[in-house]
């Protein structure tokens, strides 16, 4: 907020705003309706679908560092 760049940490921390954004969404939606939106969190469900947690964490890692090569450009554009 220092530097004005909120979009650009927004995209930064891409992988950790979808996380908070499963579970806030989840939170609400379950304490409205007592039904749940998702059966499990994003990292368990890759890995009930067969992935190893050292093939997530690379995956995670590979969609932060695009997400980050990404808000660099944009910073590079103004």
């Amino acid at each position: 907020m220092l530097t004005k760049n909120e979009v650009d940490s927004a995209i930064i921390h891409g992988v950790f705003f979808a996380e908070i954004a499963s579970v806030m969404m989840q939170v609400f939606w379950f304490k409205r309706t007592g039904r749940r939106i998702f059966r499990m969190g994003p990292s368990t469900t890759l890995r009930a679908q067969g992935l190893g947690g050292a093939k997530i964490i690379v995956r995670f890692w590979i969609v932060s560092i695009v997400l980050a090569l990404t808000a660099l450009a944009s910073l590079k554009l103004r």
